[in-house]
């Protein structure tokens, strides 16, 4: 009992792909507890080999900053964070709808690296903070709406429309941009803002 407990609480916390791995370390200790060394460097054989392969391993996303992790197995292993700059801007908005919580990412859908196309979101949502504090709340609500409903397996946020590059501009390491002058003008942009009951400053 207390070990289904263990595993259902690891598995909330980490993610239930960590099951795997618990259920691979709890096959090695039997092994070695059976004088069966062969069982037990067969399951860690096994298991490593399976990881190389890219099964068990997958990525998540910060809602409130687009900080990613990847983990193995669901335990975090390595963080591809925003430049500082940018994870400060964006954390500056302390937005409820947008909480500073690990959500999954889809990493391949078709030829579309669905990771890197959500790192470059939130990146041009920090472009629109020094432009219109209230925009870019709307524009992480969205990308924060469309992880945790899609986990960006489908469609696209319904903020796209603002962070296209004839809209905002980013360098290619993420360093710096810009809204592009006359950006109100857009009917897109428009669009989006109408629905959103919000009016251009500009």
């Amino acid at each position: 009992m207390l070990l289904a407990v263990t595993c259902v609480a690891l598995g909330v916390a980490f993610g239930f792909a960590i099951v795997v791995l618990i259920a691979a370390a709890l096959g090695v200790v039997y092994s070695i507890r059976r004088r069966r060394a062969d069982w037990a460097i067969g399951i860690v054989v096994g298991l490593a080999v399976i990881t190389s392969t890219g099964v068990g391993s997958s990525v998540q996303v910060r809602l409130d900053t687009g900080d990613q992790r990847v983990c193995y197995w669901g335990i975090p292993a390595y963080y591809r964070l925003m430049p500082p700059e940018v994870r400060r801007t964006l954390a500056s908005l302390e937005d409820e709808e947008a909480p500073n919580r690990w959500v999954w990412c889809a990493t391949q859908v078709g030829s579309n690296n669905a990771d890197a196309m959500v790192h470059r979101f939130y990146r041009c949502a920090a472009v629109w903070v020094s432009e219109d504090r209230e925009v870019a709340k709307l524009i992480v609500r969205d990308l924060a709406d469309y992880l945790r409903k899609t986990h960006a397996t489908q469609g696209l946020p319904d903020c796209s429309p603002m962070l296209w590059p004839d809209v905002v501009e980013v360098g290619e390491d993420f360093a710096d941009g810009t809204v592009v002058v006359g950006w109100a003008s857009m009917p897109e942009v428009q669009r989006y803002l109408a629905a959103k009951g919000r009016t251009p400053q500009d």
